[in-house]
C-alpha cells in the first residue's frame, strides 16, 4: 500500500515536470504533430520511469559493532532487539486513511468517466446514421446543438448539416483521421489514477487544444477560405459546450486557435528544443537512484554476527578456531524486512555455508571482490589460521586435503585498521582444517 502511494507520487512528479517543460518551450509554437507526440508521450512515460531504477555501487568504511546481548530469541535466531532500533510500523492508520482518500477519488473519476461514455454513446444510439466508409460513420442528431467527434462517429447537428458547410464535416473528419479520440481516452484513463494531479487536467485541456489545430489546418490545407473559416468558428462558439470525453469549444480555445492559423509557421529547426528534456530525463532517474553499498556507512554500524552471538570488527581475529561459515551481508531494507524492526546499519553474518567444491572434492579458488590480484604490489594480506603467508601460497590451500570452514574479505580501510600497514591493499582471512 504504501509502495503503490510512493509510485503515484513519482508519478505525479515526473507528469509534472515534463508537461511544464512543453508549456515552457513549446506551447505557442505551430509544430502540433511534435506537441500531441510529446503530451500523450509523457503519459505512459511517467508511468514507467519511476520503475527504472539506476543503482550505484559505494564501497564505505566498516566501523565498530555496538556490542549488544540477547540478540537472537530461540524461535527466531535474527530478530534483534538493539537499544536504537524502532519496530517498523506496518498499515499504520495515517495509510489506511490516505489509501481511502485516495480510492475515494479515483472510484469518482472513474463513475464521471462511465457516466461521460455512456452519454456520448446515447447520443450516438439516437442519431440518425447518412453515410458509412472505412474510416468513419456521419450521423445526424436532432437532440445536440453541435457537431462532434468520437473515435470513428461523426455526430452533427442537425442545424450545421443543414447550412451546408463543409468545413465542419471536414473538421471532425480530420480528428477522426488522426486517431484524437484514441490520445483522450489514454489520458481519461489515466486521469482515473491521478485525479488528485491538477496538472494532468492541464495536460487534457492542451492535448485537446492541439488536436483542434492540427484540424483546423486540415481543414484549410483542403481548401477552405482562412476568414470564412475562421468567422464560422466565432458563430458556433456562443452554442457549443463540449462532453467532457469530446473535444472541447470555449472562448479561450476559440482566440488560440484563430491565433494559431494566423501565426507564421514554426522552423522545423525549433524542434531540437526538445533535447531540452534530455537533462530532466537524467535527474528523474537520478532521483529515483538507489545507492548500493559494498561495505557499511561508519555512522550506522553494522551488526556483526558470530555463532548466534554479537561481536566486533575488531574481535575477527579471535574466531579463527571457532566453527562457522561464509560471510553474509544483509542490508538494512532487507534485514528491516527479515527482522520486523528496522535495522539502519543491517547485519553481516557468518553462515555455516561451505565452499564450492568441484567433482574431485576440489575447493574453486574464489575472486575475492575489490581486490587486484594480478599486481604482486596489490595482493591483500593473507591469514590462514591466524598465521600471515605470501598471498602466492594460496593455492596451497585449495587442495581437497583442506576443509574451508570460513572467510573473511576486508577492504583496506577496513583491514588496516585491524593490521596495520601491512593490510594495506586490503585482507583475506582464511579458517580452515584437514580433513
Amino acid at each position: 500500500m504504501e509502495a503503490f502511494l510512493l509510485y503515484n507520487l513519482k508519478v505525479a512528479l515526473v507528469l509534472t515536470v515534463f508537461y511544464l517543460f512543453w508549456r515552457l518551450c513549446f506551447r505557442r509554437l505551430t509544430l502540433h504533430r511534435l506537441s500531441r507526440a510529446f503530451l500523450v508521450g509523457i503519459v505512459p512515460l511517467s508511468c514507467l520511469l519511476p520503475f527504472c531504477v539506476r543503482t550505484f555501487r559505494q564501497t564505505l568504511p566498516l566501523s565498530t559493532v555496538t556490542q549488544v546481548s540477547d540478540l537472537f530469541p530461540q524461535s527466531h535466531p535474527l530478530v534483534a532487539e538493539v537499544f536504537n532500533f524502532q519496530p517498523l510500523e506496518h498499515n499504520a492508520p495515517w495509510l489506511w486513511l490516505l489509501m481511502l482518500a485516495y480510492s475515494a477519488g479515483a472510484f469518482w473519476m472513474l463513475v464521471r468517466l462511465i457516466l461521460s461514455v455512456r452519454q456520448a454513446a446515447g447520443l450516438i444510439r439516437s442519431a440518425e446514421e447518412l453515410s458509412s466508409t472505412d474510416g468513419d460513420r456521419i450521423l445526424v442528431s436532432d437532440t445536440t446543438p453541435f457537431s462532434f467527434s468520437w473515435f470513428r462517429f461523426i455526430v452533427l447537428a442537425r442545424p450545421d448539416l443543414e447550412s451546408g458547410r463543409q468545413e465542419i464535416i471536414d473538421h471532425e473528419r480530420a480528428h477522426v483521421r488522426l486517431h484524437h479520440s484514441h490520445d483522450l481516452a489514454l489520458v481519461d484513463l489515466f486521469a482515473v489514477f491521478q485525479w488528485f494531479n491538477p496538472f494532468v487536467r492541464f495536460l487534457r485541456a492542451d492535448l485537446s487544444a492541439v488536436h483542434e489545430y492540427q484540424a483546423d489546418v486540415e481543414v484549410l490545407r483542403g481548401g477552405a477560405d482562412s476568414k470564412a473559416y475562421q468567422f464560422l468558428l466565432v458563430q458556433k462558439a456562443a452554442t457549443r459546450q463540449g462532453y467532457s470525453i469530446t473535444n472541447p469549444f470555449c472562448a479561450k480555445l476559440l482566440k488560440d486557435r484563430v491565433r494559431m492559423m494566423l501565426s507564421p509557421a514554426t522552423p522545423s529547426w525549433k524542434a531540437w528544443r526538445l533535447l531540452g528534456c534530455l537533462p530532466l530525463l537524467y535527474l528523474a532517474l537520478l532521483a529515483n537512484a538507489q545507492v548500493q553499498t559494498c561495505g557499511f556507512n561508519s555512522n550506522l554500524p553494522p551488526i556483526l554476527v558470530f555463532a548466534g552471538e554479537t561481536v566486533s570488527i575488531e574481535e575477527v581475529p579471535d574466531l579463527q578456531d571457532q566453527l562457522s561459515g561464509t560471510v553474509t551481508t544483509i542490508f538494512w531494507r532487507e534485514a528491516s524486512r527479515v527482522f520486523g524492526l528496522t535495522v539502519p546499519g543491517g547485519v553481516i553474518q557468518l553462515d555455516a555455508l561451505p565452499a564450492q567444491a568441484d567433482e574431485n572434492g576440489r575447493v574453486a579458488f574464489q575472486a575475492i571482490p575489490g581486490f587486484n590480484v594480478s599486481d604482486p604490489q596489490a595482493y591483500p594480506l593473507f591469514i590462514v589460521n591466524g598465521v600471515e603467508f605470501p598471498y602466492e601460497r594460496r593455492r596451497e590451500f585449495l587442495s581437497d586435503r583442506w576443509v574451508w570452514k570460513w572467510h573473511v574479505f576486508l577492504q583496506a580501510d577496513q583491514s588496516q585498521r585491524l593490521y596495520g600497514d601491512k593490510a594495506r591493499n586490503g585482507a583475506f582471512i582464511l579458517n580452515l582444517v584437514r580433513k
